[in-house]
């Protein structure tokens, strides 16, 4: 995909398009650290969708690293407040955003856990 825009343009306005075809909440307009616990939540699921909607439309990997980096902080703020993300990770039940075969993303989710010793079955 050509395209004239820098990655965090293209990467904002899949945020943008996203969150303005919500018909419910709006993406909250202060910076991530002080969102309440619904806000991240909302967050985090908004980002999802717009990573995916860029993957899908083949964008280029820089946009999709600034979109998953995205992802990534909002869900490291959420994670030591929300149990039941913390229980699906340590499961493997939550599904991370990753460009594909990249091995490096649950440790990345992993070191987020707050102080939750990870046993992995052999």
């Amino acid at each position: 995909m050509y395209n004239l825009f820098p990655p965090e343009q293209i990467a904002a306005l899949f945020r943008d398009s996203t969150t303005a075809s919500a018909q419910h909440r709006p993406y909250p307009d202060k910076p991530l650290d002080e969102l309440s616990i619904a806000e991240l939540r909302v967050v985090v699921c908004y980002m999802r969708v717009a990573y995916q909607n860029a993957r899908n439309s083949g964008v280029s990997d820089a946009v999709l690293y600034i979109l998953e980096d995205w992802y990534y902080e909002a869900m490291g703020l959420l994670m030591p407040h929300d149990g039941l993300l913390q229980s699906a990770v340590v499961s493997r039940k939550h599904i991370p955003i990753s460009r594909q075969g990249d091995p490096s993303t649950w440790d990345r989710i992993d070191a987020m856990l707050p102080n939750v010793f990870v046993e992995f079955p052999t």
